[in-house]
C-alpha cells in the first residue's frame, strides 16, 4: 500500500516553518509521551469512528512505565486496550527519536499488520506540522519509515524474526500465544540484538504457566530478570462490575473467564492434566521441600516397615538429550516418596542406583514391587538384574502377565490407559505428587497425534516412570487374589521373619 495519493501522509523532506506555539508544543510532546497521545492521537472507535484517544489512568501508568523502564512486560486482561496503548506510544517513540528501530512481533500476522495499521490511522490524524516526513519506501502493510531516520516493522513472531536487525525497540505483542518451541527460539535469538542497548516492551494475556512469558512475568515480580511488571486488572475499564463479570461467564465459560480475564496462568493447549488442577497443585507443591536426599536421590518421605511402594524405571541412554528417571509411590495412598533424575549416567550406573535404592528399602523392611521400561536401554538394566550374584532379595521385579519380554512394554494403548489413569489421579487428588520435576513435565504433557507426550523441547522421562509404577499397580492388583488382598487390604506383614536376610554382598552398593 503506497502512500503517493494519500493527503494525509506527509512527504519526505518537506520543509515547515513552525510557529511559536507549535515550536512550545513540540517541546511539550517530546518530553512527555502522555500529553502527546491526549492532545493529538485518534483512535478508531468501532462505533464511534475516529474519536480522541483518552486514555485511562491505567493505559497512562502503561506509558509512563513503557517510557521510564528498559524493559516492561504487562499482563492484561483482555480488550483493555493494551495493543492500542502499545501502538501510540510506539508512534511517539519514533516520530521524536532520530534513526530508531522498532520492530513489532506479534503472534499472527494479521495481528502485525492490524499494529502498523493503528500506527499509521493515528499517524495519518496527527496536524501535519507535527508529522515527519514519509520515506518513498517506507508506507506498507508491515512497515513505517519516516525522514528522520526512524522506521518501524511488524511481522509474525518466528524463530529468526528480527535476527539480523539491530533493534532499538522491541514490542512483542500477545507472546504468550506465539508456539513456546517458538518463543524460546525466538528469544533466544531476539535477546542478544537488545544487549546493545535496545528495549523491550511485551504485552499479552497468559496462556499456561510454563513457556517464556510466564517465565518473564515471574522473574519481573521478584526483580530478577530486569523487567518491570504491569498489571492491568479486568475491571479497570470503566463500566466493567460484577454484571458484566457475570455476563461473560455466561457467554465464554468460568474457565476462559479465568484464563482471558481474570488473567490466571491456565493453558489453552491440550495437556493431559486439566490447567485449573495444575495452578492448585502448584500452589500445593511450592511449600513442600525434601525431607532428605543420598547420593542425588531425593527423598519426601522415609520408607517405613511393612509398607509397600511402586518404583517405576524409565531409563535412557545417558546421551544428554534425555533423562533416566526412578520414581517411588508408596502404595495404595500413591504418595511420591523418592525420585532420581539424571540425563548423563549410563545403564550400568542407574542399575547401580536402582539397586542401592532397593536395598535401602529392604533394610527398612518394606515391600517393594519394582519394573522397569523395557526399551532397548532397559532392557540392559533388566538384564544386570538377572545377572546380579548378590540382588536385594525381597525386592519383586514385576513383567507384564503373558508377556515374553521381561519389564513393562509400552504400546499407544498401555500408554493412553495409563496417562488417563494419572489425569484421573492427579485431578482427584488420589496421587500425592511432591516433586517440582514431575509438576514441570505434567504441565508440558500434551495431546500429540492421538497421544500424549512432552512438548518440542521439553522432556517426560519423570512422568514415564509414574507410568511404569501404574502400570506396576495394574499388574499386581490382577496377578493373582493373594496380591490383591495384600494390595488392597493394606495388610502387609506378609514377609516372615524368616524370608528377610541381610545381603552378604561384601559391597552391596547401599546408600
Amino acid at each position: 500500500m503506497g502512500h503517493a495519493k494519500n493527503v494525509n501522509v506527509k512527504k519526505a523532506n518537506q520543509q515547515h516553518e513552525y510557529t511559536p506555539e507549535q515550536v512550545r508544543e513540540l517541546g511539550l510532546c517530546v518530553e512527555d509521551p502522555i500529553y502527546f497521545i491526549k492532545k493529538y492521537v485518534m483512535i478508531k472507535h468501532p462505533v464511534r469512528g475516529s474519536i480522541p484517544f483518552d486514555m485511562y489512568l491505567y493505559q497512562e501508568r502503561m506509558i509512563k512505565a513503557f517510557m521510564e523502564n528498559k524493559f516492561c512486560v504487562a499482563l492484561a486482561s483482555r480488550q483493555v486496550g493494551k495493543s492500542i496503548t502499545a501502538a501510540a506510544y510506539i508512534l511517539w517513540f519514533s516520530i521524536f527519536h532520530f534513526d530508531k528501530t522498532i520492530l513489532i512481533a506479534s503472534n499472527k500476522n494479521k495481528n502485525a499488520m492490524l499494529m502498523i495499521r493503528h500506527i499509521q490511522f493515528a499517524y495519518e490524524n496527527l496536524p501535519m506540522w507535527i508529522k515527519p516526513g514519509v520515506t518513498e519506501i517506507g508506507w506498507n502493510r508491515h512497515s513505517v519509515e519516516f525522514d528522520n531516520g526512524s522506521r518501524i516493522e511488524s511481522t509474525a513472531t518466528t524463530e529468526d524474526a528480527g535476527r539480523s536487525m539491530s533493534i532499538s525497540l522491541l514490542y512483542c505483542d500477545e507472546f504468550a500465544f506465539v508456539k513456546p518451541n517458538i518463543q524460546e527460539e525466538f528469544w533466544t535469538s531476539i535477546e542478544p540484538t537488545l544487549s546493545t542497548g535496545g528495549s523491550c516492551i511485551m504485552t499479552s494475556t497468559p496462556n499456561g504457566d510454563i513457556n517464556i512469558f510466564a517465565q518473564i512475568w515471574r522473574g519481573a515480580l521478584v526483580g530478577a530478570n530486569g523487567f518491570f511488571p504491569i498489571e492491568v486488572t479486568w475491571n479497570e475499564p470503566p463500566n466493567r462490575d460484577q454484571k458484566f463479570k457475570e455476563d461473560t461467564i455466561a457467554k465464554i465459560g468460568e474457565r476462559k473467564w479465568l484464563q482471558e480475564y481474570d488473567c490466571q496462568f491456565l493453558s489453552s493447549d491440550a495437556l493431559l492434566v486439566d490447567s485449573l488442577t495444575l495452578i492448585n497443585l502448584t500452589n500445593t507443591i511450592k511449600n513442600i521441600k525434601p525431607a532428605f536426599e543420598i547420593r542425588d536421590v531425593i527423598f519426601w518421605k522415609e520408607p517405613l516397615p511393612n509398607h509397600t511402594y511402586l518404583i517405576g524405571v524409565d531409563p535412557s541412554t545417558g546421551s544428554g538429550k534425555d533423562f533416566s528417571a526412578i520414581e517411588v509411590y508408596e502404595f495404595p495412598s500413591m504418595e511420591q516418596v523418592a525420585e532420581y533424575r539424571s540425563n548423563s549416567v549410563s545403564s550400568t550406573s542407574i542399575y547401580q542406583v536402582l539397586r542401592n535404592i532397593l536395598f535401602y528399602f529392604e533394610k527398612k523392611e518394606s515391600a517393594v514391587y519394582f519394573s522397569v521400561e523395557n526399551n532397548g536401554v532397559g532392557e540392559g538394566i533388566i538384564s544386570l538384574f538377572e545377572a546380579d550374584e548378590h540382588p536385594p532379595l525381597t525386592a519383586e521385579f514385576v513383567s507384564e502377565t503373558g508377556k515374553e519380554r521381561r519389564g513393562i512394554t509400552t504400546t499407544a494403548k498401555s500408554k493412553m490407559r495409563c496417562c488417563l489413569s494419572l489425569k484421573e489421579m492427579i485431578e482427584k487428588g488420589t496421587i500425592g505428587i511432591k516433586s517440582t520435576i514431575m509438576l514441570q513435565e505434567i504441565k508440558e504433557f500434551v495431546r500429540k497425534r492421538g497421544a500424549y507426550e512432552a512438548r518440542r523441547g521439553s522432556t517426560d522421562d519423570s512422568v514415564a516412570a509414574t507410568l511404569v509404577a501404574i502400570r506396576l499397580m495394574e499388574e499386581i492388583s490382577t496377578y493373582d487374589q493373594d496380591a490383591y488382598n495384600k494390595l488392597f487390604s493394606q495388610e502387609y506383614n506378609e514377609w516372615s521373619e524368616g524370608e528377610y536376610n541381610d545381603t552378604s554382598d561384601p559391597d552391596p552398593m547401599v546408600f
